[in-house]
């Protein structure tokens, strides 16, 4: 993995109105922001086209011809930001953020973790089983065990 890119988690609002967790790579070499056709499809949203334009980031060089605007929360604030359409070959599953999203809200705006959703455990107590043993039909011991 590159040296300059950072991996964090945020919400995005969906097309259906509920904001879902998604992964954020953060890239201060890159002069953009950029969102990957999977995480788009995610979220159920399709990108305009708009003028082919040229990127090299810490992930590689290459062009963008669609772009959205996406709402995204993070852990202390909210915006509203263009991501440019990643290749479809790219690696990348999320969204990427540039050097200028960086300057305007600080490196520490998301999530360092997947946020997870709460779980109920259950703790069984130990179960006690007695086990007969036979030797053809008669029993030869009775043995206690514990699971």
């Amino acid at each position: 993995m590159v040296d300059d890119v950072e991996h964090n988690w945020c919400w995005v609002l969906d097309s259906a109105g509920s904001y879902t967790d998604t992964v954020v790579w953060v890239d201060e070499c890159s002069s953009a922001n950029f969102v990957s056709p999977q995480c788009l499809r995610a979220l159920g949203f399709q990108a305009a086209p708009t003028t082919t334009a040229s990127f090299r980031t810490a992930m590689g060089d290459f062009d963008a011809s669609r772009m959205i605007e996406l709402d995204w929360k993070g852990t202390k604030v909210d915006g509203r930001h263009i991501f440019y359409v990643l290749p479809q070959k790219s690696a990348i599953s999320g969204i990427i953020v540039g050097k200028s999203f960086v300057n305007q809200y600080g490196g520490d705006v998301f999530e360092g973790m997947r946020p997870v959703a709460p779980v109920l455990v259950t703790a069984a107590s130990p179960m006690s089983v007695s086990v007969v043993v036979t030797r053809g039909t008669r029993p030869l011991s009775l043995v206690p065990t514990t699971y």
